[in-house]
């Protein structure tokens, strides 16, 4: 009788949501019980963006944990981005320029 009646039942999922973590919005989408799923992590703008996960929990509902850990901070993808466009070459053409020098690391507490 077990094997009949998940013939019909659907599988839990996850529902699709959103979070608003660490100063944005993680998108969630649906997910299979008992899976890991991933989103891009907010204001990474890249090409190919660091992303956050979270555990879709075998009864369907979403962990609380969610790791942030790949997520770079505000303060250096606005470095990245800046930077992002040049080319190794270009950077090292411009060395000395007033550029490179207003990309020196400062202390921001």
């Amino acid at each position: 009788m077990n094997q009949l009646k998940s013939l019909f039942t659907a599988p839990l999922t996850c529902p699709g949501e959103s979070t608003i973590e660490r100063g944005g919005t993680f998108n969630w989408t649906s997910t299979p019980a008992d899976a890991m799923m991933t989103a891009p992590c907010p204001g990474d703008s890249r090409a190919r963006p660091s992303r956050a996960t979270r555990k879709c929990l075998a009864d369907g509902t979403w962990s609380d944990k969610i790791d942030h850990s790949l997520c770079a901070s505000q303060k250096i993808l606005a470095i990245v981005n800046k930077v992002g466009h040049f080319t190794g070459k270009e950077l090292r053409d411009k060395s000395n320029s007033d550029f490179t020098k207003s990309l020196q690391f400062k202390h921001y507490g």
